[in-house]
């Protein structure tokens, strides 16, 4: 018989339908912690082509969720930060035409896009490069909202700092 694998322990809220209108901070690492997309240089984050396409495709999230938006976000060597709205459930699917077939998820998970900002990205670069699953933080309140977005705007300039910091 095979090793048996660890048992992963489940981050997300128990009972929380994430799906739900709200705010949510979300790191996304790469796998390894490799630095993939850019280098901080003086503060700020340079991108590379990889740091690009990982940019793209999130700026690219809310043209495959019609009640999706990126409202805040920073591309790191090693890992991404963003602050996902979901906007509320939508009363119907949107139209379907030739063009959006397939792409505008009428009520996705936060699980949904996430997912999808991985394959998209992966699917670019040609190889998976994302580590298993992803941290979020639900945010509940302005302080909160202001907190974290300050956070991601500062991240560059206290790289070394960063809890996701390799040499």
């Amino acid at each position: 018989m095979g090793k048996e694998l660890p048992v992963r322990k489940n981050i997300r809220l128990a009972h929380y339908d994430y799906s739900s209108a709200g705010y949510y901070d979300v790191t996304i690492c790469t796998e390894g912690m490799r630095k993939l997309f850019g280098k901080v240089v003086d503060g700020k984050m340079q991108p590379n082509e990889f740091g690009i396409i990982a940019e793209t495709e999130l700026l690219n999230i809310p043209s495959h969720y019609a009640n999706v938006k990126v409202d805040k976000y920073v591309i790191m060597p090693n890992h991404v930060h963003a602050i996902v709205v979901i906007v509320g459930a939508l009363l119907a699917a949107p139209e379907i035409s030739k063009e959006n077939v397939g792409r505008a998820s009428a009520s996705p998970t936060l699980g949904n896009i996430m997912r999808g900002y991985k394959a998209g990205v992966s699917r670019k670069l040609r190889f998976y490069c994302w580590q298993r699953g992803y941290y979020e933080h639900i945010i509940r309140d302005e302080k909160d909202y202001l907190r974290r977005w300050q956070y991601i705007d500062n991240n560059p300039a206290k790289w070394a700092e960063d809890e996701y910091y390799t040499e």
